[in-house]
């Protein structure tokens, strides 16, 4: 298996667009095992792999109904109507920022053996889906805020991690 580290804000590579996967293989799948592992060690809902250091375009998700992969995602389409919600997210330890988002999302992308899923994703799962497919697209919390409450945000942060040193 893959040795996969968490990736903290501000590694670069959080920033950067993730590229295409076309080689769908063990080694694909050795990745997705350790995206996983990695996530549920942290207790957490959703893992891109732009969080680990890699330039893939994969996604690990597991709201409570078992673990999703998806490999390529692309949002094909959004509902008008949008809700907002406290989000955190592993890169951003310590964070919850208030998101808007479509409450309901269909999602086209491929599973680890390279075959075609189209889904469609409402409440929990569909905001874990734009939140990770936005790492794929280098876009963090910290993005969705104006100048003034990204530094509050990353002093808050900075603040909260010398505190357990």
């Amino acid at each position: 298996m893959e040795q996969l580290k968490l990736r903290i804000y501000p590694d670069p590579c959080l920033g950067k667009k993730a590229k295409e996967v076309e080689i769908f293989d063990k080694r694909l799948l050795s990745i997705v095992e350790a995206m996983s592992e990695l996530m549920y060690i942290n207790n957490g809902i959703g893992l891109a792999a732009p969080q680990v250091g890699l330039s893939a375009r994969i996604i690990t998700v597991d709201v409570g109904k078992g673990l999703e992969v998806m490999v390529n995602p692309s949002i094909v389409s959004r509902s008008e109507k949008s809700d907002t919600m406290d989000e955190g997210c592993l890169s951003l330890p310590g964070l919850a920022i208030k998101i808007a988002r479509p409450t309901i999302v269909e999602v086209e992308g491929r599973d680890v053996c390279g075959n075609l899923i189209i889904k469609k994703c409402e409440g929990l799962l569909a905001k874990c889906i734009q939140h990770e497919i936005d790492h794929l697209e280098g876009k963090l919390l910290l993005d969705y805020l104006n100048p003034f409450q990204r530094v509050f945000a990353v002093n808050k942060k900075r603040s909260s991690q010398n505190k357990k040193l």
